[in-house]
């Protein structure tokens, strides 16, 4: 347990020190505030995009013995998605509020956050076992975290408006494309391929950055209600609902772990990026991204304990 609680905090410690950095970089004036929102259109256009594709067109299927574990995490993930929409409606009036909720409960950073952790109480081969769930899980968090701040970004959306901005979507774009090459086998020169994830590879530590730097502490306490229901459902609710329903569904072992860290990983900074072009409440998500972040290393060492205390691995 305590090397679970290591690893956990491995994982999560240089993402704190990157956000300490940007706030350190903003003081410093390093980076301006007149500089973020051009800084963010690089991370949501070119950065984030080679990063998303390299992840869907590395996931490729080695075999699909897991299918049933990838079919039941795309599914409860879409089914969080389609619930979180009626309860953010009831929480907030504000449209852009409720799309921002929606994203910062539902989204998982679980790439990097999960495998580390996975990694260690499992062995290297559990990478190339969760290939197919983590490809299928992409697929959800990309392409309908897109959709749904979309239709709140101006409330009633006009249809045509959505399907031309999803078609437009350098996300979607890059997670279809990741998904043709992957299915088809499609094999990129090698050259190319580490071009695009050299490019790749920096997209979070900016956007880390520019989260840091952006920070206004002040509104923590502001949103601090919005912060909780956001911070509980996305650490401990949708982890617990997730991983109930998985062993009602009988997964055990290594799946049932798989199941529930991947739904306990915090909000990837990407939301953050995606809220500021998308015009959702950036400030809401920013501070979840932050918090989540803060409070997953405990929250990820507990769902662990649990269950090895309940030997469920």
């Amino acid at each position: 347990m305590t090397q679970s609680l290591i690893i956990s905090f491995c994982a999560v410690f240089p993402l704190f020190v990157i956000i300490s950095l940007g706030c350190i970089l903003k003081k410093a004036r390093v980076i301006e505030d007149a500089a973020i929102p051009s800084i963010n259109k690089l991370l949501f256009n070119v950065l984030f995009p080679c990063l998303i594709f390299c992840c869907t067109y590395g996931a490729k299927f080695k075999g699909t013995n897991n299918a049933e574990l990838a079919a039941f995490i795309a599914g409860i993930a879409l089914f969080f998605w389609i619930g979180a929409i009626p309860f953010a409606k009831k929480i907030s009036r504000e449209s852009k509020t409720q799309g921002a909720i929606v994203t910062s409960i539902c989204r998982t950073n679980f790439v990097v956050i999960s495998l580390p952790v996975l990694v260690n109480l499992f062995g290297d081969d559990i990478s190339s076992y969760i290939a197919f769930p983590t490809f299928a899980l992409l697929i959800i968090n990309n392409i309908v975290s897109v959709v749904i701040l979309e239709l709140f970004r101006q409330g009633d959306t006009d249809i045509k408006v959505l399907i031309r901005n999803l078609i437009k979507s350098p996300l979607i774009i890059s997670t279809l494309l990741g998904i043709i090459c992957s299915i088809l086998n499609l094999s990129i020169p090698e050259v190319i391929h580490s071009t695009i994830k050299l490019i790749g590879d920096t997209a979070v530590p900016l956007a880390l950055l520019l989260i840091g730097a952006s920070m206004q502490y002040s509104t923590l306490s502001a949103n601090k209600k919005l912060l909780f229901i956001c911070n509980f459902g996305k650490l401990i609710l949708l982890p617990g609902i997730g991983g109930l329903v998985g062993y009602l569904m009988g997964f055990t072992g290594a799946d049932m772990v798989i199941v529930v860290t991947f739904l306990a990983a915090p909000i990837p900074s990407t939301s953050y990026t995606m809220a500021m072009e998308l015009d959702s409440n950036v400030v809401l998500t920013r501070d979840c991204v932050f918090l989540s972040t803060a409070l997953c290393m405990i929250t990820f060492f507990l769902w662990i304990f649990l269950l090895k205390a309940l030997q469920v691995f």
